[in-house]
This record gives C-alpha cells, structure tokens and sequence, in this order.
C-alpha cells in the first residue's frame, strides 16, 4: 500500500471482527518494528505476539482484575470519581480481549551518556531528572518502533490500538506469562500493549490538529 495512504488510515480500532492473524503476519509486523531508529542503535526492544485467544481473554481478566479492585478503592475515597473511572474502563482498557492478536512490547533502560555527564559535572538533579525522565531515549525508541509495527499492520488489512492501561497490571501479567508460559523478561519491563484485528465497520477517528498549528517553518 502506498505510505501516504496508509499513514492517513491509522486510527485507533477498538472493534473488531472475528478474523486469524497468521504467524507470518506477525513477525512481518515485529520486523517492521525491528527496523526503527534507536538513540546509539541500542535497539532496547522485545516483543511478545501473542494470537491465541485464550491467552489475550487471559491477560485481559488479570489486568480487569487489578484495576477493578483500584476502581473501588478510589470509589471509597471519591464515589464520583470511582464510578467515573470505572465505566471508562469498559470501553477504552479491555477492549482488546477481542482482538485477533496482541503485542506486548518490552523495554530496558539504555545508557545515556549525556546524563553521565551532567552527574559528572555535578548538575542539578532537577535538569538531570528533566533530560534522562521527561526526555526518555529508551521511550523514544520503543515509540518508533511501535509506530512501525502499527502501519505495518495497516499495510497487511489490519487496525492496531496503542494501549497504556495493561502496563499498570505488567507485574500480574509478567508472572501469568513466566509460570504458564515460560517467557521471562528478565531486565526489560512492560511499557505497552497493541491489539490487532480485523476493523469492524463504523470506526472513527477524532479529527487531528491543522499543519499551521502544529508547525513552525524557520527558513
């Protein structure tokens, strides 16, 4: 498919229908993510694909779990708020127990030497935590390589959603995954969740922001 067009058809899907995601598909999709541009070429990434969908359900009931039992501890300090909170949830952090696949994708922290020099240098801890926290390379790596994988998947027929909840519950879902499933990340942490499936009719987008405003042209 040609890029513009498939740049222009990324949304995020959070309905899907019923569909199989081959193997092959999925590691064209991990690929594609592999060949991202990373600070130092650390390439601080690891995938886990899964498409069997008692495992997704899985996942899904370990993160529903731990977030239902934080929703209730919020309603018992803010009622409202709980509630709130609780009905979003349905519609924007489990939604992805229906889809034909899921990538859970994996970082570690990587070495950044200009925060070794301002340590060096004896710089405030406010400018440092500034650059290595708000200015995070790992994260930056890890954001161009999902966003590869996700038009790659355009580029196959398929929709992705770039899901954050599930990394509340990576702790939960770390030790569901090692004990039934042998897959350890030894170093490396959760830092988000795609699901990929079969767009199911009606999905929109909300509109995004015109050039002119997100653009400065310094000639």
């Amino acid at each position: 498919m040609e890029l513009d067009k498939v740049i222009e058809q990324r949304q995020s899907i959070r309905k899907y229908e019923p569909c199989d995601i081959p193997r092959d598909d999925l590691e064209a999709m991990v690929k594609a993510a592999g060949m991202a541009p990373s600070a130092n070429n650390d390439q601080n990434w690891h995938f886990v694909a899964i498409n069997n969908k008692e495992v997704i359900k899985k996942i899904a009931e370990i993160s529903r779990a731990k977030w239902q039992e934080t929703f209730d501890r919020l309603t018992a300090v803010n009622e409202e708020k709980g509630r709130m909170m609780s009905k979003f949830s349905r519609h924007f952090f489990f939604f992805y127990e229906d889809a034909s696949a899921i990538v859970l994708a994996y970082s570690n922290e990587i070495e950044n030497k200009t925060k070794d020099i301002l340590t060096d240098l004896g710089e405030d801890e406010e400018v440092i935590r500034d650059f290595y926290y708000r200015r995070n390379n790992a994260m930056q790596n890890v954001g161009a390589a999902l966003e590869n994988l996700t038009l790659k998947a355009i580029d196959l027929g398929y929709g992705s959603c770039w899901l954050s909840a599930p990394v509340y519950t990576s702790n939960e879902i770390d030790a569901y995954l090692k004990e039934e499933h042998g897959f350890d990340p030894g170093e490396k942490f959760l830092v988000a969740v795609l699901s990929i499936g079969k767009p199911a009719p009606g999905a929109r987008s909300p509109k995004k922001k015109p050039l002119e405003e997100i653009l400065t042209v310094i000639s």
